[in-house]
């Protein structure tokens, strides 16, 4: 018989993709904390990139590069 934990393992995929950045990779990206980026992504103004989720609900995140390269742009505009 199945574990619930064993299912959500194989069911979970995870993108190796250099397109898409990890939150270690963001946070090193910007040189700031977790926190941070999760109150960026809260801001009215200018809001920082949702990150996408492999696998459902649970799973990992990823931002991707082409959405914080357009992001960080808008600050330089």
């Amino acid at each position: 018989m199945r574990t619930a934990q064993s299912t959500l393992k194989h069911r979970i995929h995870v993108s190796d993709d250099p397109a898409f950045l990890t939150i270690g990779q963001v946070k090193e990206r910007y040189g700031c904390s977790a926190m941070w980026v999760h109150r960026k992504m809260a801001a009215a103004e200018l809001p920082f990139p949702q990150p996408v989720r492999f696998g459902g609900a649970t799973s990992a995140r990823r931002w991707r590069l082409a959405d914080l390269l357009a992001w960080e742009a808008q600050w330089e505009a």
